[in-house]
């Protein structure tokens, strides 16, 4: 059962290694078991960093201060590319380095709100 919803528009944040202050939108919403889905879309307004090149600075910011460990999150990217809408889901995997690191698979509109739903 879904605890709370955020929405937060826009989310401004600071993409440190250039010093661009970017924003995005963040849709947050949190269950009662401790599961959290994400959904961060990019604006048209956004004149920093878009989520793709931001996900591991954003990702971390909202996990920190909503107390979402990365175990139990489903992040979703949403943006625009020529026209269309492209939805990916976005998991975070430890590289050969040992560091953390973005692998996107697509989902379609009609997956995420199933995510949603399947977790409320």
């Amino acid at each position: 059962m879904q605890k709370k919803h955020i929405e937060i528009k826009p989310f401004t944040w600071l993409y440190a290694p250039l010093s661009l202050v970017s924003r995005c939108d963040a849709d947050i919403h949190l269950f009662e078991d401790d599961r959290a889905v994400v959904i961060v879309s990019d604006r048209e307004d956004n004149l920093g960093i878009g989520i793709r090149d931001g996900v591991m600075t954003i990702s971390r910011t909202v996990m920190d201060k909503h107390g979402i460990r990365p175990e139990h999150l489903t992040w979703i990217e949403t943006r625009t590319e020529a026209g269309e809408a492209i939805h990916e889901q976005v998991r975070f995997e430890t590289d050969a380095a040992g560091q953390p690191a973005p692998v996107r698979t697509p989902v379609d509109a009609a997956a995420v709100q199933a995510l949603i739903d399947r977790a409320g």
